[in-house]
This record gives C-alpha cells, structure tokens and sequence, in this order.
C-alpha cells in the first residue's frame, strides 16, 4: 500500500523558522500543521486566482468583454 503523504524540504530564512515555531506552539500545533495549513490556503488561493484569469482569458476571446 503506498503513502499518501509526501515529503518536501524547504530551505529558508531563521526568520521564517522561528516565526513557524513560534505559532505552533502558541496553537499547540506541530510546525509541520502549520506550514502544511499554510500551503494549503496559498494552493487555494492561488488555484482560485489563476482559475478566474483563465477563464477571463477564454472569455476575451469569445470576445465576450464588458
């Protein structure tokens, strides 16, 4: 049976890493939910944003412009 987990590495400022720490343990959460909570509200985000551009894009070419 194969994972349905991933693993990626990332490298990044201090910074970034303390601030993860920081909430994670103010939320009484691991790092790991925190960055993984993080990336899916940028996925979302950024899906929904490039989603909508496409479909204005198909729309400027039915020439279907307001």
């Amino acid at each position: 049976m194969k994972s349905k987990e991933g693993t990626i590495t990332v490298r990044t400022s201090k910074e970034i890493v303390d601030s993860i720490t920081k909430l994670a343990e103010s939320m009484d959460r691991s790092r790991n939910w925190v960055v993984e909570s993080a990336l899916k509200s940028y996925i979302d985000l950024e899906s929904w944003q490039v989603e909508g551009v496409r479909e204005a894009v198909l729309e400027a070419d039915r020439g279907e412009l307001v």
